[in-house]
Formats: structure tokens, sequence, C-alpha cells
């Protein structure tokens, strides 16, 4: 289990967000955890039709960016409670985004308390993962209902939240 730090602690209503991951054969688990006053926080409904959606990150939406140690390729994962996501495939660092189509299957479900919010994310990959040595970034990106952002990853570094930093990626 990873405990993600926000970038700027200026945001109380949350108390944690915690993830965890597991990957086996061509399977992704993906879990998220967030405690806190949840009625500061917008957080989409399950759509009926969830899909491949473009711009997740502009309101309340969970990350995994994952690569191989030492190479320049990684894949950006995007997750909403509302069920819809998308994965992009990098050659480097933000250079040469694609629209990555290894995967056939994607299900998000999401429970919810007064204080405290499940997602659980399985994605099924066409192909076994053939990374070795995985290195990983959870994130995620809060949407307040006072129009701000919290920012939140296993490790920051920089003057602004940057998810795609290699420094900040960790062994899996």
């Amino acid at each position: 289990m990873f405990s993600l730090k926000s970038f700027e602690n200026k945001f109380e209503e949350i108390h944690r967000v915690d993830s965890d991951i597991k990957i086996l054969n061509n399977n992704l688990n993906l879990k998220f955890i967030l405690t806190g006053n949840l009625e500061k926080i917008i957080i989409e409904n399950n759509s009926k039709n969830p899909k491949r959606k473009d711009k997740l990150w502009e309101k309340t939406c969970f990350e995994l960016f994952i690569a191989e140690k030492n190479k320049k390729e990684y894949i950006e994962f995007n997750f909403s409670t509302s069920g819809d996501w998308n994965a992009f495939i990098f050659e480097d660092y933000r250079k040469n985004q694609k629209e990555f189509y290894g995967i056939s299957n994607v299900q998000i479900s999401t429970e919810k308390s007064e204080e405290k919010i499940e997602i659980n994310t399985d994605v099924i990959f066409s192909k076994n993962i053939i990374y070795r040595n995985i290195i990983i970034q959870l994130s995620a990106i809060l949407q307040h209902k006072n129009s701000e952002k919290s920012f939140w990853a296993i490790m920051h570094s920089g003057l602004k939240p940057d998810f795609h930093q290699f420094d900040c990626f960790t062994e899996l």
C-alpha cells in the first residue's frame, strides 16, 4: 500500500489518499482509497456507459504511470469515478503522446460512504506486460467544490505538480 502525499498541504478536508497495485501476467488491479470530508470534493457518479475519454485530469481523476526502469517509454492511465478511463503511451518525458491500445478490458467500480471512497480498477491487457524492473507513479487530482484542485502522488519534485517526472517514480 502506498500513501500519497499532497503537493500543497492546504486542503484539510482530505485526510488520506492511499493506493495499492497488483500486476500479474496481463492483469492490473489498482485501488485508490480517499478519506476525509468528501462533501468538499467533486466526485462524478457512475456512468451508465463508461468509455475511453480524454482530459479526465481536468476533474477528479486517479492515475497510474508505469515504466521499465532505465527506459524512456512509459504509459499513463487515467481513471474517473464515473468509470471513464484513458491510457497513453509516451516515447520519453511528455513526448509523442499517443493513445495506448494494448488493453482488452477496463472495469472501474466505486464504493462510497460519508467519509471514504474506494475506487477499484481492473485492467486486462491484450498480452502480458513485458516490463521488467517496473517503476510507477500513483497520483490523484482532486477537484474541490471551491474550484481549486489538490494534487497527490507518491512523491513530488519541482515547483509545480508533474507526475511524469521519472525522479518521482518508485520501484514496484
